[in-house]
């Protein structure tokens, strides 16, 4: 399976990459992204090292990441043999993300007192727009 450099050039995945795969995985939980950084492999490569891993059981999620919006679906595996996979929260209530909005609002009111920066998002913009 080749793999390209930064430079767009081909290269054959070797078995230092898996190993620097494998060695950040024994210190800390990582996602694809990172995995890619250690490794110098893109997502799809590195999905196939990783699924003939967790069917031997070598590697596990261990924690599920929050994407950017917050929610808990990005997968961050560990190298623990014969561990079970840590499993996916359960979503948010419709009380917890409204409670998750409140507390950013009130985040950035505060932040707007004590800086006197005002911190515009989107929403905040598009409603100035909308009443002028």
């Amino acid at each position: 399976m080749p793999a390209f450099d930064a430079l767009g050039k081909r290269r054959p995945i070797n078995a230092v990459a898996v190993a620097k795969m494998l060695r950040a995985m024994l210190t800390e939980n990582l996602g694809y992204k990172e995995l890619g950084e250690v490794s110098g492999l893109n997502r799809k490569t590195i999905e196939r090292w990783l699924t003939p891993m967790r069917a031997e059981k070598l590697v596990c999620i261990g924690e599920w990441g929050e994407d950017p919006r917050g929610i808990r679906i990005i997968p961050l595996f560990k190298f623990a043999p014969d561990e079970p996979n840590v499993r996916r929260p359960k979503p948010l209530t419709g009380a917890q993300r409204a409670k998750r909005v409140r507390d950013k609002y009130r985040t950035d009111k505060l932040y707007e007192a004590i800086t006197g920066v005002s911190y515009v998002t989107a929403n905040k913009a598009r409603k100035q727009t909308a009443h002028a």
